[in-house]
């Protein structure tokens, strides 16, 4: 990714963060914490055309789904999520 030029925009809970585990601006990586209160069990990962959701490791499983409108939905989800967050 960061050989590629692809910049990473993170999302984390404060609540679930254990230290400065993706230094903000390292790497073409940009990390904010969600608003408190907010704990994401999941991870999700958007680009291209596709959502990727990976589940806990408890849970262990992945969905890939390709689709534009929901690529388009995701992403208006985190960057208002983006925006709020500090």
């Amino acid at each position: 990714r960061v050989k590629h030029g692809i910049a990473l925009r993170v999302i984390r809970s404060r609540e679930k963060d254990f230290g400065s585990v993706y230094p903000s601006g390292q790497d073409l990586r940009e990390m904010r914490h969600a608003p408190a209160g907010m704990v994401f069990p999941i991870t999700t990962y958007v680009y291209d055309n596709k959502v990727v959701i990976l589940s806990s490791k408890k849970e262990t499983f992945g969905l890939l789904i390709e689709s534009e409108d929901i690529t388009k939905a995701h992403r208006n989800y985190f960057d208002a999520l983006w925006r709020i967050s500090g």
